[in-house]
C-alpha cells in the first residue's frame, strides 16, 4: 500500500511538472519572456524609405512605410485566441513558456464587435502605434501631429533579425497565419509591408518638413516582456507632402461632392479656355459644359474616407482599462501543452 501511494505521488509530481505548475515547496519554473522591439534599418528599409500615397484613398495624403516588430527576448511571443459570435468577440491570450516546457496562458485583452481583417483570424488592437512628431530646436522630440493605431490580424515569423540569440531557433517556428496559436520566435520579426491598407499614417493637411517617425510596440502594455523600456523607436524623416488628389466633382474643393458644387458648375457653365480640371472642368476639356455636370452627378455624395483608427476602437479602449487593472494582479491560468 505504501508503495502504491509513493507511486501515485511521484506520478502526480511528474504531471504537475509537465503542466508548468510547481509542487508545494518548489520554486515555480523560470518564465521565458519575449522582448518586443520595433526595428529601424536603413539598409533594409525598415521604417526608412517610406513613400507618399495619393491614390489609394482619394482626397487624402498618406505616408506608407514598412514596419517590423522583432522579438529579442528569452522566449517566443506566443498568442492564442478564442472567438465567439453574436456579437463577434475575441479573447486574446499570451502563452508564457517556461524552462521546463510548460506555459502560463494569461489574458491580454478581449475585443467585442470588431470588423474581421482581410486575412488571418487574429484581432489584436493595437499591436503598435505609429506617430509623426514635430522636431523641436536642437533635434528634440515634439508633439504628435498624426497617429495611427495598428491592428494585427496575424503574428508570424516573417523575417530573421538575429538568429545568434541563445533562444533563437535555426528555422522560423510560426509560419501559418491561420494557425492558433500564432507567434514570433526569438530572433525573428513580424513584417508589415507598406502595401497593407492600414500600414500608413494619414498626413492630410500636414505641412512638408522634417519630422520624427515613431513606432511604439504594444503601446497599451498588454504583453508581458523582459524589457518594457525599449518598445519605442524613432527616426528622422524629411517629408515632401503634396496636396491630395481632389475628388471628381468637388468643384469648390471642400472635400465633398455636394449641392454646392452644382452651383459652382451652373455659374461657370459655358466658360472656355480653362486650364484642364480647373474649377468646374470635371472632365479636363478646358470647357465648362454638360459633361462636367455628368462628372458631378456620378460622384454626388462622395467624400474622402476618415483616417483609419486615429484612436483605439471602443472595444480596445475598454480592454485597455481592464488590462491596466489586471497589471496589479497578474492573474493567469496555468495549462499544459
Amino acid at each position: 500500500m505504501a508503495f502504491a501511494l509513493r507511486t501515485v505521488s511521484f506520478a502526480l509530481a511528474l504531471l504537475l511538472g509537465f503542466a508548468g505548475v510547481a509542487p508545494a515547496g518548489l520554486a515555480p519554473p523560470t518564465p521565458l519572456l519575449p522582448d518586443l522591439v520595433p526595428i529601424a534599418d536603413e539598409a533594409l528599409n525598415y521604417m526608412y524609405g517610406g513613400e507618399v500615397d495619393l491614390t489609394s484613398e482619394p482626397g487624402r495624403v498618406l505616408y506608407r512605410f514598412d514596419g517590423v516588430i522583432a522579438n529579442l527576448g528569452d522566449g517566443p511571443f506566443q498568442i492564442y485566441e478564442e472567438t465567439t459570435t453574436d456579437p463577434l468577440t475575441q479573447a486574446v491570450y499570451q502563452d508564457v513558456l517556461n524552462e521546463e516546457g510548460g506555459f502560463e496562458r494569461r489574458h491580454m485583452a478581449t475585443f467585442v464587435g470588431y470588423e474581421p481583417g482581410p486575412f488571418g483570424h487574429l484581432h489584436f488592437e493595437p499591436i503598435a502605434r505609429y506617430d509623426l512628431r514635430l522636431v523641436t530646436p536642437g533635434g528634440g522630440v515634439g508633439p504628435v501631429v498624426a497617429t495611427q493605431w495598428k491592428t494585427s490580424h496575424a503574428v508570424v515569423d516573417s523575417v530573421a533579425v538575429d538568429t545568434s540569440l541563445p533562444a533563437a531557433p535555426p528555422l522560423p517556428a510560426y509560419t501559418n497565419v491561420n494557425a492558433n496559436p500564432l507567434g514570433v520566435s526569438v530572433g525573428y520579426a513580424d513584417f508589415y509591408g507598406r502595401n497593407i491598407p492600414a500600414q500608413r499614417l494619414d498626413l492630410t493637411g500636414v505641412a512638408s518638413g522634417e519630422y520624427w517617425l515613431e513606432v511604439t510596440v504594444d503601446p497599451l502594455g498588454y504583453a508581458l516582456e523582459t524589457d518594457e523600456t525599449n518598445n519605442t523607436n524613432r527616426i528622422l524623416v524629411d517629408l515632401v507632402l503634396p496636396q491630395p488628389t481632389p475628388l471628381p466633382g468637388d468643384y469648390n474643393g471642400n472635400g465633398a461632392v455636394d449641392a454646392a458644387d452644382f452651383t459652382v458648375w451652373r455659374d461657370a457653365l459655358g466658360t472656355t479656355g480653362l486650364t484642364p480640371f480647373a474649377g468646374a472642368d470635371g472632365d479636363g476639356s478646358g470647357v465648362i459644359d454638360q459633361a462636367d455636370y455628368g462628372v458631378w452627378a456620378s460622384h454626388f455624395g462622395e467624400q474622402p474616407p476618415p483616417p483609419a483608427h486615429t484612436a483605439p476602437e471602443p472595444a480596445a479602449t475598454t480592454a485597455a482599462l481592464l488590462a491596466l487593472a489586471a497589471l496589479a494582479l497578474r492573474r493567469a491560468t496555468a495549462v499544459s501543452r
